[in-house]
């Protein structure tokens, strides 16, 4: 994706995992090779680096797991607005917060990351996403747990069923 929006300046946040390099040998290696000018690897995560998401406009989910992906509501609760592929946990999330958008392709992924880093988004727009990602904090994740484990249901923080 990046490599299609040559314009902007990107930074690709993760860990060098020991478990996956002995699953996976040189993937990490292989990746970065393939990077292109416009991204910058940072070692680490958004939880050690929040200054990453806090100066960032979007925050691009590239997963395709089906779980929570907490990195997702970090990143929006620092305003950033954010991106997930359809069909994954990060998807869910965005659906549930009514915040953001999904993709289905990376040419679709791509033109619509553009449209949003070229467009200002408003202080009011930051405040809303700031908002809504308080629906998944520390205390509304407890009660949410809660919820999920004394109903045994699989279902969002806005009490949906989850997909």
């Amino acid at each position: 994706m990046a490599a299609r929006l040559p314009d902007f300046e990107f930074i690709l946040v993760g860990r060098n995992d020991p478990l996956l390099q002995k699953q996976y040998p040189g993937y990490l290696d292989q990746l970065l090779s393939k990077r292109p000018n416009n991204v910058t690897y940072v070692e680490g995560s958004t939880r050690s680096r929040p200054e990453l998401v806090e100066e960032s406009k979007v925050y691009v989910y590239t997963g395709d797991e089906k779980g929570i992906v907490l990195s997702l509501v970090e990143a929006i609760g620092a305003g950033c607005f954010p991106f997930s592929p359809v069909g994954t946990g990060a998807a869910d999330v965005l659906r549930a917060l009514n915040v953001g958008e999904v993709f289905n392709t990376m040419e679709e992924a791509v033109v619509r990351i553009r449209l949003a880093l070229e467009r200002q988004i408003s202080k009011d727009e930051l405040n809303v996403l700031s908002e809504r990602a308080k629906m998944l904090g520390p205390e509304a994740f407890k009660q949410w747990i809660t919820k999920i484990a004394q109903t045994g249901r699989p279902i969002l923080p806005d009490g949906s069923e989850a997909s």
